[in-house]
């Protein structure tokens, strides 16, 4: 009877010492990653549809827009910005808007992905003319999903572009020509504790 409860006393203390990490774990507190960031991309280009390459968009987009950049921000460290966003004119130019992601890939891979909506609206030099210089909005944006330590992650802020068109006239917002500067306010919670496979 003594050897069965010295049996049964080792395995319990087995089973709490086997458990005991993964509720730690599973117990971490929620971090907060506060974005306040702006980053400096390229404009990859707009792709119109076409008969034979409909676009993976809404139906109502007319184009879709592509910026690159790179950056540095707390709890990500350095990183690699992708934005793609399906975009048209509601009911023709100036107003636009557009519904798009934005992927920010750290070095170690964890990827953390917003989706947003974006109302914005062309600038012109010469509205007689028809000239555009560039474009300016805000809109909001909200975690999509994510991988590594944001596997989990949730958060939402907002999102400001400033966006300038090739032109012979000056640069808008002092931007090199043809770039765009998106700024990411807002803030994620999520657990570093969290993984999942990139």
């Amino acid at each position: 009877m003594k050897r069965l409860s010295r049996i049964i006393g080792a395995t319990a203390l087995v089973m709490m010492a086997t458990a005991g990490p993964a509720m730690a774990a599973g117990n971490q507190p929620l971090r907060t990653l506060h974005i306040d960031e702006s980053v400096l991309a390229l404009d990859n280009g707009r792709i119109f549809p076409t008969p034979e390459e409909p676009l993976d968009c809404p139906a109502w987009a007319e184009w879709v827009f592509f910026s690159n950049g790179t950056g540095q921000m707390h709890h990500l460290g350095h990183f690699e910005m992708a934005l793609t966003q399906c975009s048209h004119f509601p009911m023709g130019p100036p107003v636009g808007y557009s519904e798009g992601t934005t992927t920010f890939t750290a070095a170690n891979g964890d990827m953390l992905v917003l989706a947003h909506i974006l109302p914005w609206e062309i600038i012109f030099s010469d509205l007689i003319e028809d000239e555009w210089d560039g474009f300016e909005g805000e809109g909001t944006w909200v975690v999509d999903h994510g991988t590594g330590r944001f596997a989990n992650a949730s958060g939402e802020g907002t999102i400001l572009m400033q966006g300038d068109i090739p032109s012979d006239d000056t640069p808008l917002f002092d931007l090199p020509p043809g770039s765009t500067l998106w700024t990411f306010t807002g803030d994620v919670e999520y657990r570093p504790s969290d993984r999942s496979t990139k």
